[in-house]
Protein backbone atom coordinates (compact mmCIF):
# COMPACT_ATOMS: atom_id res chain seq x y z
CA UNK A 1 0.00 0.00 0.00
CA UNK A 2 1.50 3.06 -0.69
CA UNK A 3 2.97 4.99 2.15
CA UNK A 4 1.13 8.30 1.31
CA UNK A 5 -2.03 7.02 1.88
CA UNK A 6 -3.55 6.39 5.48
CA UNK A 7 -3.71 2.99 6.15
CA UNK A 8 -7.05 2.47 8.68
CA UNK A 9 -6.25 -1.45 8.92
CA UNK A 10 -2.59 -1.22 10.09
CA UNK A 11 -3.32 1.26 12.72
CA UNK A 12 -6.68 -0.39 14.49
CA UNK A 13 -4.53 -3.89 14.18
CA UNK A 14 -1.69 -2.07 15.93
CA UNK A 15 -3.86 -0.61 18.54
CA UNK A 16 -5.18 -4.12 19.13
CA UNK A 17 -1.89 -5.55 19.27
CA UNK A 18 -0.85 -2.75 21.62
CA UNK A 19 2.89 -2.88 23.17
CA UNK A 20 2.96 -6.65 22.61
CA UNK A 21 3.80 -6.36 19.43
CA UNK A 22 5.35 -4.12 16.93
CA UNK A 23 4.28 -4.03 13.47
CA UNK A 24 7.42 -3.39 11.29
CA UNK A 25 6.44 -3.74 7.63
CA UNK A 26 3.43 -5.84 5.32
CA UNK A 27 4.67 -8.86 3.43
CA UNK A 28 3.25 -9.67 0.04
CA UNK A 29 -0.47 -10.92 0.97
CA UNK A 30 -3.59 -13.03 -1.08
CA UNK A 31 -6.26 -13.30 -1.65
CA UNK A 32 -7.23 -14.32 1.80
CA UNK A 33 -5.41 -12.05 4.28
CA UNK A 34 -3.02 -9.01 4.76
CA UNK A 35 0.28 -10.48 6.38
CA UNK A 36 2.17 -7.97 8.86
CA UNK A 37 5.91 -8.54 10.04
CA UNK A 38 6.14 -7.68 13.39
CA UNK A 39 8.49 -7.93 16.80
CA UNK A 40 7.17 -9.69 19.68
CA UNK A 41 8.13 -6.97 22.77
CA UNK A 42 8.76 -10.08 25.27
CA UNK A 43 11.07 -12.33 23.30
CA UNK A 44 12.19 -9.75 20.80
CA UNK A 45 11.42 -12.45 18.17
CA UNK A 46 9.88 -11.49 14.77
CA UNK A 47 6.27 -12.95 13.84
CA UNK A 48 3.96 -12.60 10.80
CA UNK A 49 0.31 -11.25 11.65
CA UNK A 50 -2.04 -12.66 9.06
CA UNK A 51 -5.68 -10.46 9.09
CA UNK A 52 -8.55 -11.66 7.26
CA UNK A 53 -9.77 -9.77 3.87
CA UNK A 54 -12.82 -8.07 4.94
CA UNK A 55 -14.45 -10.11 1.87
CA UNK A 56 -13.88 -13.22 3.29
CA UNK A 57 -14.70 -12.50 6.70
CA UNK A 58 -17.60 -11.16 5.71
CA UNK A 59 -20.57 -14.28 7.68
CA UNK A 60 -17.68 -14.73 9.77
CA UNK A 61 -17.54 -15.45 13.51
CA UNK A 62 -14.87 -14.33 14.81
CA UNK A 63 -15.44 -16.19 17.77
CA UNK A 64 -16.05 -19.28 16.16
CA UNK A 65 -13.10 -18.62 14.03
CA UNK A 66 -11.12 -18.36 17.18
CA UNK A 67 -12.26 -22.06 18.90
CA UNK A 68 -11.90 -23.40 15.60
CA UNK A 69 -8.11 -22.75 15.25
CA UNK A 70 -7.30 -23.70 18.42
CA UNK A 71 -6.64 -27.81 17.94
CA UNK A 72 -4.64 -26.24 14.68
CA UNK A 73 -2.41 -24.40 17.14
CA UNK A 74 -2.55 -27.67 19.20
CA UNK A 75 0.15 -29.31 16.24
CA UNK A 76 4.08 -29.26 17.60
CA UNK A 77 5.94 -30.65 14.61
CA UNK A 78 9.02 -29.78 12.87
CA UNK A 79 7.44 -29.50 9.24
CA UNK A 80 4.81 -27.25 10.58
CA UNK A 81 4.57 -23.26 11.26
CA UNK A 82 2.47 -23.49 14.70
CA UNK A 83 -0.45 -20.73 15.20
CA UNK A 84 0.74 -18.88 18.60
CA UNK A 85 -2.51 -16.52 19.37
CA UNK A 86 -5.79 -15.53 17.63
CA UNK A 87 -7.74 -12.56 18.12
CA UNK A 88 -10.06 -9.69 16.35
CA UNK A 89 -9.26 -6.51 14.75
CA UNK A 90 -11.89 -4.39 13.67
CA UNK A 91 -14.26 -6.78 13.17
CA UNK A 92 -11.67 -9.14 11.19
CA UNK A 93 -9.89 -12.14 13.11
CA UNK A 94 -6.88 -12.29 12.67
CA UNK A 95 -4.13 -14.95 14.04
CA UNK A 96 -0.41 -15.21 14.72
CA UNK A 97 3.04 -17.41 13.85
CA UNK A 98 6.29 -17.25 13.82
CA UNK A 99 8.56 -15.70 10.98
CA UNK A 100 9.95 -18.06 8.86
CA UNK A 101 13.58 -17.23 7.15
CA UNK A 102 13.52 -18.04 3.63
CA UNK A 103 11.26 -17.91 0.66
CA UNK A 104 8.56 -19.31 -0.01
CA UNK A 105 7.90 -22.71 -2.34
CA UNK A 106 6.19 -19.99 -4.71
CA UNK A 107 9.41 -17.79 -4.77
CA UNK A 108 11.31 -20.55 -5.74
CA UNK A 109 9.66 -21.58 -9.17
CA UNK A 110 9.19 -18.77 -10.09
CA UNK A 111 12.49 -17.58 -9.42
CA UNK A 112 13.61 -20.67 -10.98
CA UNK A 113 11.45 -22.99 -12.43
CA UNK A 114 11.03 -26.77 -12.14
CA UNK A 115 13.40 -28.00 -9.05
CA UNK A 116 16.26 -30.91 -9.46
CA UNK A 117 14.11 -34.45 -9.06
CA UNK A 118 16.18 -34.89 -5.35
CA UNK A 119 14.99 -31.53 -4.14
CA UNK A 120 11.75 -32.34 -5.36
CA UNK A 121 11.78 -35.55 -3.73
CA UNK A 122 13.57 -33.56 -0.28
CA UNK A 123 10.32 -30.94 -0.26
CA UNK A 124 7.82 -33.93 -0.44
CA UNK A 125 9.04 -35.57 2.36
CA UNK A 126 9.27 -32.91 4.60
CA UNK A 127 5.61 -31.43 3.39
CA UNK A 128 4.20 -35.22 3.78
CA UNK A 129 5.64 -35.69 7.11
CA UNK A 130 3.77 -32.48 7.92
CA UNK A 131 0.66 -33.71 6.78
CA UNK A 132 0.99 -37.35 8.28
CA UNK A 133 1.20 -35.73 11.41
CA UNK A 134 -1.88 -33.64 11.24
CA UNK A 135 -4.00 -35.93 9.47
CA UNK A 136 -3.34 -38.14 12.41
CA UNK A 137 -4.39 -35.59 14.91
CA UNK A 138 -7.68 -35.02 13.00
CA UNK A 139 -6.56 -31.64 11.24
CA UNK A 140 -6.74 -31.04 7.33
CA UNK A 141 -5.09 -28.46 5.91
CA UNK A 142 -7.30 -27.87 2.37
CA UNK A 143 -5.03 -25.52 0.73
CA UNK A 144 -1.85 -27.37 0.66
CA UNK A 145 -0.03 -24.89 -2.39
CA UNK A 146 3.46 -23.45 -3.05
CA UNK A 147 2.66 -20.47 -1.24
CA UNK A 148 2.03 -22.23 1.76
CA UNK A 149 5.10 -24.12 1.58
CA UNK A 150 7.90 -22.29 2.87
CA UNK A 151 11.91 -23.24 2.72
CA UNK A 152 14.47 -22.45 5.18
CA UNK A 153 17.77 -23.96 4.86
CA UNK A 154 17.51 -27.76 4.37
CA UNK A 155 13.79 -28.15 5.57
CA UNK A 156 10.29 -27.42 3.64
CA UNK A 157 7.49 -26.05 6.69
CA UNK A 158 3.93 -25.77 5.81
CA UNK A 159 1.90 -22.93 7.10
CA UNK A 160 -1.77 -21.81 7.98
CA UNK A 161 -2.61 -25.24 8.99
CA UNK A 162 -6.42 -25.55 10.20
CA UNK A 163 -7.38 -22.03 8.49
CA UNK A 164 -9.18 -23.17 5.82
CA UNK A 165 -11.33 -25.43 8.12
CA UNK A 166 -11.91 -22.95 10.52
CA UNK A 167 -12.93 -20.42 7.70
CA UNK A 168 -15.46 -23.31 6.71
CA UNK A 169 -16.84 -23.78 9.85
CA UNK A 170 -16.92 -20.26 11.18
CA UNK A 171 -19.58 -19.19 8.41
CA UNK A 172 -22.54 -18.24 9.28
CA UNK A 173 -25.37 -18.12 6.55
CA UNK A 174 -23.90 -16.75 3.48
CA UNK A 175 -24.61 -12.85 2.26
CA UNK A 176 -27.89 -13.12 -0.11
CA UNK A 177 -28.74 -16.49 0.41
CA UNK A 178 -26.27 -17.92 -2.26
CA UNK A 179 -27.08 -21.13 -3.32
CA UNK A 180 -23.92 -22.53 -1.70
CA UNK A 181 -22.26 -21.61 1.41
CA UNK A 182 -18.96 -20.10 0.19
CA UNK A 183 -16.98 -21.92 3.27
CA UNK A 184 -17.87 -25.74 1.68
CA UNK A 185 -14.87 -24.74 -1.51
CA UNK A 186 -12.46 -22.65 0.54
CA UNK A 187 -9.14 -23.70 -1.56
CA UNK A 188 -7.06 -22.61 -4.51
CA UNK A 189 -8.54 -23.82 -7.44
CA UNK A 190 -5.21 -24.76 -9.16
CA UNK A 191 -4.71 -27.49 -5.88
CA UNK A 192 -8.05 -28.56 -5.65
CA UNK A 193 -9.17 -31.80 -5.33
CA UNK A 194 -12.76 -33.16 -7.53
CA UNK A 195 -14.49 -33.53 -4.12
CA UNK A 196 -13.36 -30.30 -2.59
CA UNK A 197 -14.09 -28.38 -5.57
CA UNK A 198 -18.25 -29.98 -5.74
CA UNK A 199 -18.43 -29.30 -1.91
CA UNK A 200 -18.60 -32.69 -1.36
CA UNK A 201 -19.08 -32.29 2.63
CA UNK A 202 -16.94 -35.70 3.17
CA UNK A 203 -14.05 -34.84 1.92
CA UNK A 204 -11.01 -35.94 3.95
CA UNK A 205 -7.64 -35.80 4.41
CA UNK A 206 -6.89 -37.28 0.93
CA UNK A 207 -7.88 -34.06 -0.95
CA UNK A 208 -4.84 -32.66 0.84
CA UNK A 209 -2.65 -35.99 -0.88
CA UNK A 210 -4.63 -34.63 -4.07
CA UNK A 211 -3.32 -31.21 -3.71
CA UNK A 212 0.25 -32.50 -2.86
CA UNK A 213 0.19 -34.35 -6.24
CA UNK A 214 -0.48 -31.08 -7.77
CA UNK A 215 2.37 -29.54 -5.94
CA UNK A 216 4.54 -32.00 -6.66
CA UNK A 217 3.50 -32.05 -10.68
CA UNK A 218 4.71 -28.10 -10.75
CA UNK A 219 7.84 -29.00 -9.30
CA UNK A 220 8.96 -31.43 -11.43
CA UNK A 221 7.16 -30.25 -14.65
CA UNK A 222 7.62 -26.59 -13.78
CA UNK A 223 3.91 -25.58 -13.56
CA UNK A 224 1.04 -27.21 -11.99
CA UNK A 225 -1.99 -29.62 -14.00
CA UNK A 226 -3.82 -27.30 -15.99
CA UNK A 227 -2.36 -24.14 -15.53
CA UNK A 228 -3.34 -20.68 -16.87
CA UNK A 229 -7.04 -21.35 -16.92
CA UNK A 230 -9.63 -19.75 -15.27
CA UNK A 231 -11.67 -20.93 -12.22
CA UNK A 232 -14.46 -22.77 -13.47
CA UNK A 233 -12.43 -24.33 -16.45
CA UNK A 234 -9.99 -25.49 -13.49
CA UNK A 235 -12.82 -27.49 -11.94
CA UNK A 236 -13.65 -29.14 -14.97
CA UNK A 237 -10.44 -30.27 -15.97
CA UNK A 238 -9.69 -31.62 -12.25
CA UNK A 239 -12.97 -33.26 -12.34
CA UNK A 240 -12.52 -34.65 -16.02
CA UNK A 241 -9.13 -34.48 -17.38
CA UNK A 242 -5.39 -36.23 -17.36
CA UNK A 243 -3.07 -33.69 -17.34
CA UNK A 244 0.42 -34.17 -19.61
CA UNK A 245 2.00 -36.86 -18.23
CA UNK A 246 5.18 -36.54 -16.38
CA UNK A 247 7.51 -39.16 -18.74
CA UNK A 248 7.09 -36.43 -21.82
CA UNK A 249 7.14 -33.39 -19.65
CA UNK A 250 10.18 -34.00 -17.56
CA UNK A 251 11.90 -37.68 -19.14
CA UNK A 252 14.28 -37.60 -16.08
CA UNK A 253 11.70 -38.07 -13.93
CA UNK A 254 12.50 -41.78 -12.50
CA UNK A 255 9.25 -43.74 -13.21
CA UNK A 256 8.47 -44.45 -9.60
CA UNK A 257 8.16 -41.01 -8.69
CA UNK A 258 6.41 -40.50 -11.64
CA UNK A 259 3.66 -43.25 -11.05
CA UNK A 260 3.27 -41.48 -7.57
CA UNK A 261 2.39 -38.34 -8.32
CA UNK A 262 -0.30 -39.73 -11.12
CA UNK A 263 -1.56 -41.90 -8.25
CA UNK A 264 -1.86 -38.30 -5.82
CA UNK A 265 -3.96 -37.19 -8.70
CA UNK A 266 -6.41 -40.21 -9.46
CA UNK A 267 -9.91 -38.12 -9.44
CA UNK A 268 -11.10 -41.35 -7.44
CA UNK A 269 -10.06 -40.82 -3.21
CA UNK A 270 -10.54 -44.38 -3.19
CA UNK A 271 -7.55 -44.91 -5.83
CA UNK A 272 -5.00 -41.97 -4.38
CA UNK A 273 -2.75 -43.58 -1.53
CA UNK A 274 -5.05 -43.46 1.70
CA UNK A 275 -2.58 -41.87 3.90
CA UNK A 276 0.36 -39.65 4.44
CA UNK A 277 2.31 -42.50 5.91
CA UNK A 278 1.91 -44.99 2.42
CA UNK A 279 2.95 -41.72 0.87
CA UNK A 280 6.20 -41.30 2.77
CA UNK A 281 6.74 -45.11 2.37
CA UNK A 282 6.52 -44.68 -1.37
CA UNK A 283 8.90 -41.84 -1.44
CA UNK A 284 11.59 -43.87 0.46
CA UNK A 285 12.27 -45.76 -3.08
CA UNK A 286 10.86 -43.30 -5.55
CA UNK A 287 14.29 -42.34 -7.04
CA UNK A 288 15.71 -45.86 -6.59
CA UNK A 289 12.65 -48.18 -7.98
CA UNK A 290 11.94 -49.76 -4.49
CA UNK A 291 8.77 -49.27 -2.58
CA UNK A 292 7.18 -49.10 -6.18
CA UNK A 293 5.40 -52.09 -5.27
CA UNK A 294 3.81 -50.89 -1.95
CA UNK A 295 1.70 -49.09 -4.77
CA UNK A 296 -1.40 -51.46 -4.83
CA UNK A 297 -1.74 -52.58 -8.80
CA UNK A 298 -4.87 -53.32 -11.09
CA UNK A 299 -4.90 -56.23 -13.52
CA UNK A 300 -5.02 -54.43 -16.51
CA UNK A 301 -4.62 -50.33 -16.79
CA UNK A 302 -6.54 -48.80 -14.40
CA UNK A 303 -9.56 -47.22 -16.30
CA UNK A 304 -10.98 -44.40 -14.22
CA UNK A 305 -13.88 -41.76 -15.00
CA UNK A 306 -16.15 -39.47 -12.73
CA UNK A 307 -19.27 -39.72 -15.39
CA UNK A 308 -21.97 -37.97 -12.98
CA UNK A 309 -19.34 -35.34 -11.79
CA UNK A 310 -18.72 -34.06 -15.27
CA UNK A 311 -22.41 -33.21 -15.73
CA UNK A 312 -22.26 -31.33 -12.35
CA UNK A 313 -20.14 -29.99 -9.59
CA UNK A 314 -22.03 -29.45 -6.45
CA UNK A 315 -24.27 -32.82 -7.27
CA UNK A 316 -21.59 -35.14 -5.49
CA UNK A 317 -24.62 -38.31 -4.89
CA UNK A 318 -24.75 -38.58 -8.35
CA UNK A 319 -21.22 -38.84 -8.59
CA UNK A 320 -19.49 -41.88 -9.80
CA UNK A 321 -16.55 -42.00 -7.50
CA UNK A 322 -17.30 -45.66 -7.21
CA UNK A 323 -17.06 -45.96 -10.73
CA UNK A 324 -13.49 -46.42 -11.32
CA UNK A 325 -12.62 -49.82 -12.53
CA UNK A 326 -10.22 -51.92 -13.44
CA UNK A 327 -9.96 -52.94 -17.28
CA UNK A 328 -10.24 -56.72 -18.05
CA UNK A 329 -7.75 -58.58 -20.36
CA UNK A 330 -8.90 -59.26 -23.56
CA UNK A 331 -6.89 -61.11 -26.63
CA UNK A 332 -8.10 -58.70 -28.67
CA UNK A 333 -5.60 -56.35 -30.35
CA UNK A 334 -7.49 -53.23 -29.28
CA UNK A 335 -7.29 -54.54 -26.04
CA UNK A 336 -4.02 -55.65 -25.33
CA UNK A 337 -2.68 -51.88 -26.01
CA UNK A 338 -5.23 -50.46 -23.86
CA UNK A 339 -6.83 -47.79 -25.92
CA UNK A 340 -9.75 -46.54 -23.14
CA UNK A 341 -7.93 -43.36 -22.87
CA UNK A 342 -8.17 -40.97 -26.11
CA UNK A 343 -7.06 -37.63 -26.80
CA UNK A 344 -9.74 -35.19 -29.12
CA UNK A 345 -8.10 -32.36 -31.35
CA UNK A 346 -9.80 -29.79 -32.47
CA UNK A 347 -12.05 -30.43 -35.21
CA UNK A 348 -10.56 -29.02 -38.59
CA UNK A 349 -13.17 -26.46 -40.42
CA UNK A 350 -13.80 -27.15 -43.71
CA UNK A 351 -13.33 -24.01 -45.71
CA UNK A 352 -11.81 -21.90 -43.56
CA UNK A 353 -14.54 -19.54 -42.86
CA UNK A 354 -14.01 -17.06 -40.10
CA UNK A 355 -17.63 -16.44 -39.67
CA UNK A 356 -18.77 -20.24 -38.76
CA UNK A 357 -15.08 -20.71 -36.56
CA UNK A 358 -17.25 -20.64 -33.74
CA UNK A 359 -19.11 -23.36 -34.79
CA UNK A 360 -16.44 -25.97 -34.93
CA UNK A 361 -14.89 -24.29 -31.58
CA UNK A 362 -17.98 -24.73 -30.10
CA UNK A 363 -18.26 -28.69 -31.49
CA UNK A 364 -14.93 -29.46 -30.14
CA UNK A 365 -15.74 -28.50 -27.11
CA UNK A 366 -18.75 -29.89 -26.79
CA UNK A 367 -17.76 -33.17 -27.99
CA UNK A 368 -15.03 -33.39 -25.68
CA UNK A 369 -17.41 -32.73 -23.00
CA UNK A 370 -19.67 -35.90 -23.78
CA UNK A 371 -16.73 -38.36 -24.75
CA UNK A 372 -15.20 -37.56 -21.20
CA UNK A 373 -18.32 -38.35 -19.90
CA UNK A 374 -18.17 -42.11 -20.78
CA UNK A 375 -17.39 -44.19 -17.98
CA UNK A 376 -14.07 -46.12 -18.25
CA UNK A 377 -12.59 -43.59 -20.42
CA UNK A 378 -10.03 -41.46 -20.04
CA UNK A 379 -9.65 -37.95 -21.86
CA UNK A 380 -6.46 -35.94 -22.38
CA UNK A 381 -6.55 -32.51 -20.99
CA UNK A 382 -7.16 -29.62 -23.52
CA UNK A 383 -3.87 -27.82 -22.49
CA UNK A 384 -2.01 -31.31 -22.80
CA UNK A 385 -3.27 -31.74 -26.35
CA UNK A 386 -3.33 -28.15 -27.89
CA UNK A 387 0.59 -28.04 -26.24
CA UNK A 388 1.04 -31.84 -27.55
CA UNK A 389 -0.22 -30.17 -31.80
CA UNK A 390 1.76 -27.38 -31.56
CA UNK A 391 4.96 -29.31 -30.91
CA UNK A 392 3.59 -32.01 -33.46
CA UNK A 393 1.32 -30.98 -36.43
CA UNK A 394 0.40 -33.62 -38.15
CA UNK A 395 1.48 -36.88 -36.47
CA UNK A 396 -1.18 -38.20 -35.02
CA UNK A 397 0.62 -41.12 -33.57
CA UNK A 398 3.67 -39.30 -32.00
CA UNK A 399 1.04 -37.15 -30.72
CA UNK A 400 -0.98 -40.04 -28.60
CA UNK A 401 2.19 -41.21 -27.90
CA UNK A 402 3.46 -37.71 -26.31
CA UNK A 403 -0.06 -37.83 -24.28
CA UNK A 404 -0.11 -41.43 -22.78
CA UNK A 405 -3.05 -42.32 -24.37
CA UNK A 406 -4.16 -45.53 -26.55
CA UNK A 407 -6.48 -43.46 -29.31
CA UNK A 408 -6.92 -40.50 -31.29
CA UNK A 409 -10.07 -38.75 -32.22
CA UNK A 410 -9.52 -36.35 -35.26
CA UNK A 411 -12.50 -34.68 -37.22
CA UNK A 412 -13.46 -32.06 -40.07
CA UNK A 413 -16.65 -29.92 -40.30
CA UNK A 414 -18.08 -27.67 -42.49
CA UNK A 415 -21.33 -25.76 -41.87
CA UNK A 416 -23.48 -24.64 -44.65
CA UNK A 417 -26.13 -22.93 -43.94
CA UNK A 418 -28.47 -24.79 -41.29
CA UNK A 419 -26.78 -28.09 -42.56
CA UNK A 420 -23.39 -28.96 -41.12
CA UNK A 421 -21.38 -32.07 -42.37
CA UNK A 422 -18.74 -33.80 -39.76
CA UNK A 423 -16.39 -36.52 -40.15
CA UNK A 424 -14.50 -38.35 -37.78
CA UNK A 425 -12.02 -40.86 -37.66
CA UNK A 426 -10.84 -43.13 -34.39
CA UNK A 427 -7.16 -44.42 -34.78
CA UNK A 428 -4.91 -46.43 -32.53
CA UNK A 429 -1.92 -44.68 -31.00
CA UNK A 430 -0.17 -48.32 -30.89
CA UNK A 431 -0.16 -49.24 -34.91
CA UNK A 432 -1.85 -46.59 -36.52
CA UNK A 433 -4.92 -48.21 -37.60
CA UNK A 434 -8.46 -46.95 -37.73
CA UNK A 435 -10.64 -48.14 -35.17
CA UNK A 436 -13.80 -46.50 -36.12
CA UNK A 437 -14.76 -43.76 -38.81
CA UNK A 438 -17.84 -42.01 -39.85
CA UNK A 439 -19.59 -39.29 -41.80
CA UNK A 440 -22.76 -37.58 -40.59
CA UNK A 441 -24.91 -35.28 -42.87
CA UNK A 442 -27.34 -33.42 -40.69
CA UNK A 443 -28.96 -30.26 -39.99
CA UNK A 444 -27.77 -27.99 -37.41
CA UNK A 445 -30.20 -28.62 -35.17
CA UNK A 446 -29.21 -31.87 -35.07
CA UNK A 447 -25.23 -31.57 -33.55
CA UNK A 448 -26.32 -33.01 -30.40
CA UNK A 449 -27.45 -35.75 -31.29
CA UNK A 450 -23.92 -36.42 -34.09
CA UNK A 451 -22.26 -35.49 -30.67
CA UNK A 452 -24.19 -38.65 -29.02
CA UNK A 453 -23.54 -41.01 -32.03
CA UNK A 454 -20.02 -40.37 -31.62
CA UNK A 455 -19.63 -41.20 -28.11
CA UNK A 456 -21.78 -44.29 -28.70
CA UNK A 457 -19.05 -45.35 -31.86
CA UNK A 458 -15.92 -44.19 -29.69
CA UNK A 459 -17.52 -46.44 -26.33
CA UNK A 460 -18.12 -49.50 -29.10
CA UNK A 461 -14.87 -49.57 -30.43
CA UNK A 462 -12.84 -48.98 -27.38
CA UNK A 463 -15.00 -51.87 -25.51
CA UNK A 464 -16.17 -49.11 -22.64
CA UNK A 465 -20.13 -48.88 -22.13
CA UNK A 466 -22.18 -46.09 -21.91
CA UNK A 467 -24.50 -45.97 -18.66
CA UNK A 468 -28.20 -45.02 -18.58
CA UNK A 469 -27.01 -41.20 -18.33
CA UNK A 470 -25.54 -41.33 -21.66
CA UNK A 471 -28.09 -43.20 -23.38
CA UNK A 472 -30.71 -40.45 -22.37
CA UNK A 473 -28.38 -37.50 -23.23
CA UNK A 474 -29.28 -36.42 -26.59
CA UNK A 475 -33.00 -36.62 -25.43
CA UNK A 476 -32.38 -34.47 -22.79
CA UNK A 477 -30.37 -31.77 -24.73
CA UNK A 478 -32.80 -31.16 -27.28
CA UNK A 479 -32.89 -26.97 -27.85
CA UNK A 480 -33.53 -24.03 -30.54
CA UNK A 481 -31.06 -24.79 -33.36
CA UNK A 482 -30.66 -20.57 -33.55
CA UNK A 483 -30.34 -20.79 -29.54
CA UNK A 484 -27.66 -23.38 -29.88
CA UNK A 485 -25.70 -20.77 -32.24
CA UNK A 486 -26.60 -18.40 -30.39
CA UNK A 487 -24.74 -19.79 -27.26
CA UNK A 488 -21.82 -21.33 -29.45
CA UNK A 489 -21.30 -17.68 -30.62
CA UNK A 490 -21.27 -16.60 -27.18
CA UNK A 491 -18.82 -19.12 -25.65
CA UNK A 492 -16.48 -18.11 -28.34
CA UNK A 493 -16.57 -14.54 -27.45
CA UNK A 494 -16.57 -15.22 -23.78
CA UNK A 495 -13.16 -17.54 -23.94
CA UNK A 496 -11.38 -13.84 -24.85
CA UNK A 497 -11.66 -12.96 -21.50
CA UNK A 498 -11.62 -9.00 -22.72
CA UNK A 499 -14.77 -6.64 -21.15
CA UNK A 500 -16.17 -6.04 -24.95
CA UNK A 501 -16.39 -9.76 -25.83
CA UNK A 502 -17.71 -10.95 -22.17
CA UNK A 503 -20.40 -7.71 -23.06
CA UNK A 504 -20.90 -9.75 -26.45
CA UNK A 505 -21.06 -12.82 -25.25
CA UNK A 506 -24.03 -11.72 -22.53
CA UNK A 507 -25.87 -10.25 -25.56
CA UNK A 508 -25.89 -13.52 -27.63
CA UNK A 509 -26.37 -15.72 -24.39
CA UNK A 510 -29.45 -13.45 -24.00
CA UNK A 511 -30.82 -13.75 -27.47
CA UNK A 512 -30.27 -17.38 -26.76
CA UNK A 513 -32.70 -17.57 -23.97
CA UNK A 514 -35.44 -15.64 -25.64
CA UNK A 515 -35.52 -18.16 -28.21
CA UNK A 516 -35.27 -20.81 -25.91
CA UNK A 517 -36.18 -19.68 -22.90
CA UNK A 518 -35.71 -23.14 -21.66
CA UNK A 519 -31.94 -23.14 -22.44
CA UNK A 520 -30.27 -24.10 -18.98
CA UNK A 521 -26.70 -23.40 -20.34
CA UNK A 522 -27.38 -20.49 -21.83
CA UNK A 523 -28.31 -19.18 -18.44
CA UNK A 524 -25.81 -20.38 -17.29
CA UNK A 525 -23.54 -18.86 -19.83
CA UNK A 526 -25.59 -16.04 -18.43
CA UNK A 527 -24.42 -15.76 -15.24
CA UNK A 528 -20.84 -16.79 -15.92
CA UNK A 529 -20.59 -13.07 -17.90
CA UNK A 530 -21.98 -11.55 -15.02
CA UNK A 531 -19.45 -13.26 -13.06
CA UNK A 532 -16.71 -12.54 -15.40
CA UNK A 533 -17.59 -8.84 -15.12
CA UNK A 534 -17.63 -8.85 -11.57
CA UNK A 535 -14.22 -10.48 -10.82
CA UNK A 536 -12.59 -7.85 -12.60
CA UNK A 537 -14.53 -5.06 -14.99
CA UNK A 538 -17.69 -3.42 -13.01
CA UNK A 539 -18.77 -3.35 -9.28
CA UNK A 540 -19.79 -6.70 -7.68
CA UNK A 541 -23.02 -5.45 -6.33
CA UNK A 542 -24.09 -4.75 -9.36
CA UNK A 543 -23.62 -7.94 -11.28
CA UNK A 544 -23.32 -10.26 -8.50
CA UNK A 545 -27.27 -10.38 -8.24
CA UNK A 546 -27.93 -10.56 -12.03
CA UNK A 547 -25.73 -13.55 -11.75
CA UNK A 548 -27.61 -15.06 -9.12
CA UNK A 549 -30.68 -14.53 -10.94
CA UNK A 550 -29.41 -16.05 -13.83
CA UNK A 551 -28.46 -19.13 -11.91
CA UNK A 552 -31.45 -19.57 -10.33
CA UNK A 553 -33.44 -20.06 -13.80
CA UNK A 554 -30.83 -22.43 -15.06
CA UNK A 555 -31.16 -24.40 -11.74
CA UNK A 556 -35.02 -24.08 -12.46
CA UNK A 557 -34.77 -25.42 -15.43
CA UNK A 558 -32.21 -28.26 -15.20
CA UNK A 559 -30.65 -28.51 -11.93
CA UNK A 560 -27.82 -30.98 -12.84
CA UNK A 561 -26.74 -28.84 -15.98
CA UNK A 562 -23.04 -29.10 -16.40
CA UNK A 563 -22.82 -25.68 -17.49
CA UNK A 564 -24.96 -24.18 -14.29
CA UNK A 565 -23.21 -26.49 -11.87
CA UNK A 566 -19.73 -25.28 -12.69
CA UNK A 567 -20.95 -21.82 -12.28
CA UNK A 568 -22.32 -22.77 -9.13
CA UNK A 569 -18.63 -23.86 -8.14
CA UNK A 570 -17.08 -20.45 -9.10
CA UNK A 571 -19.51 -18.64 -7.52
CA UNK A 572 -18.88 -20.74 -4.15
CA UNK A 573 -15.36 -20.24 -4.30
CA UNK A 574 -15.41 -15.74 -4.81
CA UNK A 575 -18.99 -15.03 -3.94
Amino acid sequence: MPTDQPDHLRDQLQTTLGTAYTLERELGGGGMSRVFVAEEARLRRRVVVKVLAPELAAGLSAERFAREIELAASLQQANIVPLMTAGETDGLPYYTMPFVDGLSLRARLERNGALPVGETVSVLRDVTRALAYAHERGVVHRDIKPENILLSGDAAVVTDFGIAKALSASRTAAPGGTLTQVGTSIGTPAYMAPEQAAGDPDTDHRADLYALGCVAYEMLAGSAPFAGRPAHQLFAAHLTEIPAPLATTRPDVPGPLAQLVARLLEKDPARRPQSAREVLHALDGATTGAGAASAPRSSGPRIATIAAIAAGLLIITSVAFAAWRSSRRTEDAVAAHAPRSIAVLPLENIGGDTATQFFADGMTDELTSTVAKIAGLKVASRSATMAALKALPGDTKALGQRLSVGAVLVGRIRRSGERMRLTAELSSVHDGSILWSETYDRDAKDAFKVQDEVARAIASALRVTLGDGQRRLAAQRTVNSEAHDLYLRGRYNQEKYTEPDIRTALALFKEAVAKDPQYAAAWSGIADSWGMLADDFMAPREAVPKMRDAMARAAAIDSTSPELLLTRGTTALYY
